[in-house]
């Protein structure tokens, strides 16, 4: 296990890996920026007056990066993209509130969540025509977004009755999957067994877990000491999930529910992980006033 550093402070909030073989990630601290990572550590950053509280970062089906901008108190918010040579170019919209999560879709598009009034999935083309569909329950507040292997999209909501799973077609319809043991999910990522795996930041005995739902919409959970308000999950190189908890340490879960973790000290609170371009676990390091890395496990 690895931390790498920047001379300069980051507070990286998501990562990804990039279509020039190297990882890319989104970098809340102040000038905020996008910043791309290579294998062995190198760190290169791009400002721009349009980057604006960055949350998540995905390859687009043009080969470029696209990223959410959650905006400020004095802005809505917006969609980003920059090309590996570092151009930046921002798509905004008054429709467009707090963008948090963002994927590519099956359909050559852009999908994210909107959290703001009102909340929404919104789908916007390469060439910036935006459309959000509404997801039609009150408070809402959609959170992660992926792409599932029934090729539709994939989601989760925090603001009603402890979460929900959403599903949505490349036409927006919208299917619901609730269940009254969840408690605060958050990510949500395509395991190579067809569901859906995701994750439960709940506080209470129980609360934290993992979860699976089937493109069905049958539910299952995992419980385990050593999986504490996890923050992110993915599929690793060796087909098994692997995900982040918030304090400290990350975590692999088998198909068959089976957790292990790992602990460091240089791992701080992990916001993100992904699959790197070497085979390895790549994740953002941040919550640490600036001074977070991006860390690397071999699985």
């Amino acid at each position: 296990m690895r931390v790498f550093h920047d001379a300069r402070p980051i507070d990286p909030t998501a990562i990804t890996t990039g279509p020039d073989g190297a990882l890319w990630f989104t970098d809340a601290s102040t000038p905020a920026s996008i910043a791309r990572i290579t294998i062995a550590g190198v760190v290169t950053h791009f400002t721009n007056p349009t980057i604006s509280n960055p949350r998540d970062i995905t390859t687009g089906p043009d080969g470029a990066l696209w990223f959410t901008n959650f905006g400020s108190a004095q802005t809505s918010g917006s969609i980003g993209r920059i090309t590996t040579g570092g151009m930046v170019k921002s798509f905004a919209d008054p429709r467009m509130h707090d963008p948090q999560s963002i994927t590519s879709g099956p359909d050559g598009n852009l999908w994210f969540t909107s959290q703001g009034s009102p909340d929404g999935i919104g789908r916007l083309t390469p060439a910036g025509v935006l459309t959000l569909f509404p997801i039609g329950r009150a408070t809402s507040q959609p959170e992660d977004i992926t792409k599932g292997g029934d090729g539709n999209l994939w989601f989760t909501t925090v603001g009603v009755n402890a979460g929900s799973i959403g599903r949505i077609t490349a036409d927006g319809a919208v299917t619901i999957f609730s269940n009254t043991g969840f408690s605060h999910l958050g990510a949500i990522t395509i395991g190579r067994d067809g569901s859906l795996w995701f994750t439960e930041t709940g506080t209470s005995p129980g609360g934290s877990a993992i979860g699976r739902i089937t493109p069905a919409g049958a539910i299952s959970r995992f419980t385990n000491t050593r999986i504490d308000q996890p923050t992110a999950v993915t599929t690793g190189p060796d087909g098994n999930i692997w995900f982040t908890n918030r304090f400290s340490s990350v975590g692999r879960i088998t198909a068959s529910g089976v957790v292990s973790s790992i602990t460091a000290a240089a791992i701080g609170q992990p916001t993100d992980i992904t699959t790197g371009p070497d085979g390895k676990l790549w994740f953002s390091n941040g919550g640490q006033s600036g001074g977070g890395g991006i860390g690397q496990v071999t699985a």
